[in-house]
């Protein structure tokens, strides 16, 4: 492989993320900090915002905190 070869396998990988609809969360530490690096979460079904990606990630992590970026 070339490097003409490695940088279109690279583009072509975020050309394929570009349709992807989500937000970046910060996670909650358990003495109240968040961590410094916000995560990408994709939307789910209907979700729209952050709020509802919050939601759900709470539903499904009982005891674990979020905060939208």
């Amino acid at each position: 492989m070339n490097a003409s070869n490695l940088t279109g396998i690279a583009y072509r990988k975020h050309m394929e993320n570009l349709d992807k609809l989500g937000c970046y969360i910060f996670f909650i530490k358990k003495n109240g900090e968040r961590y410094k690096k916000a995560t990408w979460i994709d939307f789910v079904g209907s979700e729209k915002c952050a709020a509802d990606v919050i939601s759900r990630l709470e539903k499904l992590n009982p005891g674990q905190k979020f905060e939208a970026a």
